[in-house]
């Protein structure tokens, strides 16, 4: 099996067991970052494709959390937030 193959069923496992909502967040800013035909760590500088990237979350899969995933989501943000700074 090709290692796509597998990565492609590690997600579908992943998803059917219920990934955390931070790692689907996470998830989520990859894929957006690829659409935008970059990787999140490219665009550090580049103001205006990261807010192309943040639209793309926020419209693809932030408003598609339920209340609790949300406020788990923020929680999750925050504790990484005030511990990087």
């Amino acid at each position: 099996m090709r290692i796509a193959n597998r990565i492609l069923k590690l997600e579908r496992t992943v998803d059917v067991n219920g990934a955390s909502v931070i790692y689907r967040f996470q998830r989520a800013v990859d894929q957006a970052a690829y659409r935008a035909g970059t990787t999140l760590a490219a665009v550090s500088a580049e103001a205006a494709v990261l807010d192309r990237i943040v639209e793309d979350v926020h419209e693809s899969f932030t408003r598609q959390l339920n209340p609790a995933d949300l406020e788990n989501l923020t929680r999750e943000l925050e504790r990484i937030a005030s511990a990087a700074g």
